[in-house]
């Protein structure tokens, strides 16, 4: 661990703080990832792709509730960085994996079921390989 931003966002239920590894960035996200709370983590992905990472790590291990809306977002941010930045999700448990795996989801992007699986595989592939599959599902990311 090289460097930990206390950046936050709150939007009611919803808390998204980034902490870096090098050039790896892992965004937690913890509370609520629904329509009202997932723009909070689409304006943060924005502003975190800004800084030029060289992988990105969505934590969602903290999510109580993840809606379709929540799901959106991760699509969006994946087609925007795919394949220059690896891009990956963290999920375990019937709140967040199932549903991601429900839609497809693992057809798209990798999903770990611990934030070490997913900082080793950041580590050990790079971008071009994180990519399960590259083909757009939704419009961009727009900050």
């Amino acid at each position: 661990m090289s460097e930990i931003s206390a950046k936050y966002e709150d939007l009611r239920h919803c808390i998204v703080k980034d902490r870096w590894f090098d050039n790896t960035v892992v965004i937690h996200c913890r509370g609520v990832l629904d329509m009202l709370t997932a723009p909070v983590l689409k304006n943060y992905l924005a502003r975190i792709c800004g800084k030029d990472p060289a992988a990105i790590i969505i934590d969602l291990t903290e999510v109580e509730f993840l809606a379709s809306h929540g799901m959106g977002v991760l699509i969006d941010a994946h087609d925007m960085v795919s394949p220059r930045i690896a891009f990956s999700v963290v999920a375990d448990g019937p709140v967040t994996r199932r549903p991601l795996e429900l839609v497809g989801m693992h057809a798209l992007m990798p999903l770990h079921r611990t934030l070490d699986a997913a900082l080793e595989s950041a580590v050990a592939d790079p971008p071009h390989s994180a990519v399960v599959q590259n083909r757009p599902l939704r419009s961009k990311i727009s900050a």
